[in-house]
């Protein structure tokens, strides 16, 4: 359990900041901009931390070829 909440948590983590970064490292960017674009990473992270942290899909539920839905 620590060790999926661990993951998830770092997962979520790069995610933001592989959102956040080019807004954080462009010149020129209003705060305003900035400020939306940290929102969304955050997010974003929060999205993906609650995706890899559960035992299940809680949102995008992809079923898998031999689930019990195929089945005739």
């Amino acid at each position: 359990m620590i060790a999926r909440l661990t993951g998830a948590a770092m997962r979520g983590f790069l995610v933001a900041l592989m959102i956040a970064t080019p807004a954080l490292i462009l010149p020129g960017v209003s705060a305003d901009t900035t400020q939306i674009i940290v929102l969304v990473a955050l997010l974003a992270a929060v999205l993906v931390l609650v995706e890899y942290n559960s035992h299940f899909p809680s949102i995008i539920f992809l079923p898998s070829s031999n689930s019990a839905m195929h089945r005739h």
